[in-house]
This record gives structure tokens, sequence and C-alpha cells, in this order.
């Protein structure tokens, strides 16, 4: 009998010590090493739309990563959906990309792609050519030479995501 407890309170140790190793090694992962947006150099508003007219692919990317308010992720999403109905769009290679915690979606209107894939495959992908209009948290846009940063909040109005000249 006493063999059997001390096999039993080895075993014990030993399972404590699985689980310890493998809640240290879970707990301890590092998250996704994601490349830095190529948004290119800063610009005004006038100066992206005179560059936008000859680009071709446009990324409309819906940035939820890291936003933790329900509403703003709801924005977020609206905001890119507006912009895909916008008239700038008619004519080019639309890619819209959802990026979120767990990873990255996107969709191709014209050469009907659909992928899941990691944020960094995302982001590189993007970061090849073309122009984005990136949608994230936020208050206000930004424009660059490659990329006009849209900041959204829980304050939306529908439709106010376009692109084109009036």
């Amino acid at each position: 009998m006493e063999n059997a407890n001390k096999t039993m309170l080895l075993v014990l140790i030993g399972v404590l010590i699985a689980a310890g190793l493998i809640f240290f090694v879970l707990g301890n992962r590092t998250t996704e090493q994601v490349p830095p947006f190529n948004k290119g150099k800063e610009v005004n508003q006038e100066t992206f739309l005179d560059l936008f007219v000859n680009t071709n692919p446009v990324y409309i990317v819906m940035d939820t990563r890291n936003v933790n308010d329900d509403l703003v992720r709801r924005n977020i999403y609206q905001c890119g959906v507006d912009f895909a109905g916008s008239n700038g769009l008619v004519g080019r290679d639309v890619f819209v990309v959802g990026m979120e915690d767990k990873g990255c979606v996107y969709a191709s209107f014209s050469l009907t792609i659909n992928k899941t894939t990691s944020n960094a495959e995302c982001m590189k992908m993007i970061n090849t050519n073309g122009t984005v209009l990136y949608i994230t948290a936020g208050n206000d846009t930004k424009y660059y030479s490659r990329a006009a940063i849209v900041g959204v909040g829980d304050t939306y109005v529908l439709g106010s995501c376009s692109i084109g000249r009036k």
C-alpha cells in the first residue's frame, strides 16, 4: 500500500509539473509580428486625391485589432462598406481587408478571391503596391502618399466614408 501511495504522489507531482509547463508555454507565447504599415510620406488631402486617381489596386483595410468597443468596431466596418460603394472605386481592383486580433480576411471584387490568413501576410500584401484606405479607431483622418488613415470613433454618420472628387 505504501508503494501505491508513493506512485500516486509521483504521478500527481508529474501532472502538476506538466500542467505548469503547459501553462507557462501557452501564457508566454509571443504575439504575431506584423510588419509596419508602409503609408508613405505625409501629404495634404488634395495631393492624396491627385495620387489616388492613377493608382491600382485599392485596399480598403478595416483594422479592428485591439478595439474593445463593439460600437467602434461596427463603425469601422460600416466605414469600409461605405468606401466600397464609392464612385471613386469604379473600374479599380478593390481588395477589402479585415484585420482582427485573431487574423486577417481579405476578398477581391474583380478577382473573386476570398482568403483567411495572418495579419502579417495581409500587411505584406497591402505594403506591395496600390493605395490603401486604412480605417482604424480614432478621431481624425491623415493623408499620405500611399494611404489615407481614417480614424473612426463611436459616432459615425452613415455614408461619410467615401472617395472620389465631387
